[in-house]
């Protein structure tokens, strides 16, 4: 991919957007100055308490604390780090329509910017509850090394990455934000990195974890970035020496020249939206053993029968639990049984039942990428939703992007053999971070269809 198309991508909303302290340097504080980089941050601290130049940051910072104490600290850091002004290439950045944002950086600087653009941006930190997340298409971001605004003398030695007792609390790679974070370059069209280097290890490491971002990512470090920097960032992606003005200037005259199509991405090839039939369909004793011998349905027989007007398909008892259950919790649903005990009938029933409800109902039809991309489009409505996945096992990966997105207004329902679900389930308690998934339906037998077929 070249950087024009990538640009194309950022204007059209998928692309996603990471920036260090290179992209905030020129923003000022409340006190005047321009906003320190962390190498700056460690040389003024090392100053203050007689520490050599070459101090690492996270030492300087334990012996700022040890020598004048947490206060001092908290109050450097609130002048240094609060934004009073932001520069008019940061703010044409911010208000590009990115998919996500992600920062190293401690300040406000993207929320400011975005803000004196009309924008509004979410500020994220590890601690936040991944099903918070806006699902209106609002852009956000994620402050990985913790954030200004919410800065306590608590997040000194925890969520703020800066003292040594930080850096050696939970790592970022290990928090669940970053199977996110993963999903998000795997999801993005093109990846734009502004004034960072990947100096932090945890971090280099995520954004080389997907085999195909490289190819779709563009590194801008500077016109003053030497060969042996450049050399070690470009496994990464396409480096280019530009700064973050020049990259402002850049992403301008593309949007000037550029117009972002009007038509809202499609789906259907792996995820199907479920309607229920408005005609009825010709009652035929080919159709009836297809019920029976591969349990293929007919929808304008099931809508049928589902309403009294024909003997096809049996709804089982079971479906009315897992639909008074999908109402009152958010939590997932597996159906679990042996081959050929119904699982699919029972999904087939519930399809119906919840779109009474007023959800709209989707199905995973295809399993891979194409899937996950599909249920972002979706799942960026903010309207009731309920997706099923039959055969969960196969698309771990799907399971896990809709635990990223689980909350008030998703529904997720799995089905799987019991074996299967039985090896998974640990895994699945993981991903939606539970001790026990909401509910299993077994299926110890025939469910869901009629075993005579003459009544009309």
């Amino acid at each position: 991919m070249d950087i024009d198309g990538a640009l194309e991508h950022a204007l059209n909303g998928q692309a996603i957007l990471f920036v260090g302290s290179g992209f905030s340097r020129s923003a000022r504080n409340v006190s005047g100055d321009f906003l320190m980089t962390g190498a700056e941050l460690g040389r003024h601290l090392s100053g203050e308490v007689g520490l050599a130049a070459g101090t690492q940051l996270q030492h300087a910072a334990d012996e700022y604390i040890d020598v004048k104490g947490e206060a001092a600290l908290l109050q450097l850091l609130r002048s240094q780090f609060t934004v009073a002004s932001v520069s008019a290439p940061q703010r044409q950045i911010a208000s590009v329509p990115w998919r996500s944002i992600f920062t190293t950086n401690y300040d406000s600087v993207v929320e400011r910017a975005a803000s004196e653009e009309g924008k509004a941006i979410d500020a994220i930190v590890l601690s936040d509850d991944r099903s918070q997340l806006p699902r209106d298409g609002a852009t956000w971001c994620l402050h990985l090394n913790g954030y200004i605004e919410r800065l306590t003398r608590g997040c000194l030695q925890d969520e703020l990455k800066l003292t040594e007792g930080s850096y050696l609390s939970e790592s970022i790679s290990s928090s669940p934000w970053m199977s996110r974070f993963r999903q998000e370059l795997r999801l993005a069209r093109a990846v734009f990195i502004v004034g960072y280097s990947l100096a932090d290890i945890d971090i280099a490491r995520l954004l080389r974890s997907e085999p195909e971002a490289a190819a779709k990512t563009f590194l801008f470090v500077g016109n003053q970035a030497d060969d042996t920097t450049v050399r070690r960032l470009a496994n990464a992606g396409t480096v280019e020496r530009v700064g973050t003005d020049e990259f402002a200037t850049i992403l301008e005259r593309k949007r000037v020249s550029y117009t972002p199509p009007a038509e809202i991405p499609r789906i259907e090839s792996a995820v199907r939206r479920f309607t229920v039939p408005s005609q009825s369909a010709e009652w035929t004793g080919e159709r009836i053993f297809d019920l029976l011998l591969t349990g293929e349905t007919v929808p304008a027989l099931t809508r049928d029968s589902l309403y009294g007007q024909r003997r096809y398909f049996l709804e089982r008892a079971v479906t009315g639990q897992i639909v008074s259950q999908l109402r009152a919790e958010a939590g997932p649903i597996v159906v679990c049984g042996e081959l050929g005990n119904g699982k699919t009938a029972v999904l087939e029933g519930l399809k119906y039942r919840m779109e009474e409800s007023g959800h709209a109902v989707y199905e995973v039809i295809e399993h891979g990428d194409d899937a996950i991309s599909e249920l972002d489009t979706v799942l960026r409505s903010d309207t009731a939703q309920t997706v099923i996945i039959d055969d969960y096992t196969r698309s771990i990966a799907t399971v896990e992007f809709l635990a990223q997105h689980a909350g008030a207004q998703l529904r997720i329902v799995l089905a799987a053999r019991t074996s299967l679900n039985d090896t998974y389930y640990r895994e699945l308690c993981r991903m939606f971070a539970v001790r026990a998934l909401l509910s299993t339906a077994p299926m110890n037998s025939m469910a869901g269809m009629w075993t005579g077929w003459s009544a009309r």
